[in-house]
């Protein structure tokens, strides 16, 4: 078996796009390092000031039922600390985001949502 498949085996890469694999690999990173079940990646819509979720690693039934939902910029602990460009942890506070089923919850009990900058503007 050739390495890159051995790879994406291992690392549990889905695509053909080299791009999207890194931003896999690294949220699956982040989720080890906060110890946590899961993590999702979203991005800013400038057009509706609206954050989006376009990945979600940790759990394939998150994935598919948060992928394309959107969040309001200020809304909920991913809105603010995208509004504010600053980290923020605590209880979910916006109810807006449909979440799967899990472990008999229907919501995160907890939540850390720190923004992506780029070029020193906030991108996610």
């Amino acid at each position: 078996m050739p390495m890159d498949n051995i790879l994406a085996r291992l690392l549990h890469l889905r695509s053909n796009d080299a791009h999207e694999d890194a931003l896999r690999i690294m949220l699956d990173l982040g989720i080890q390092a906060a110890d946590a079940e899961e993590g999702s990646l979203l991005v800013l819509d400038e057009a509706t000031l609206e954050l989006v979720f376009v990945m979600t690693a940790g759990d394939m039934l998150s994935e598919s039922a948060l992928k394309g939902q959107r969040v309001p910029l200020g809304q909920g602990l991913s809105g603010i600390a995208a509004q504010t460009g600053e980290l923020q942890v605590g209880a979910p506070i916006h109810t807006g985001v449909q979440q799967p089923l899990h472990h008999g919850q229907q919501v995160p009990r907890q939540l850390v949502a720190a923004p992506m900058h780029y070029a020193k503007r906030v991108v996610g």
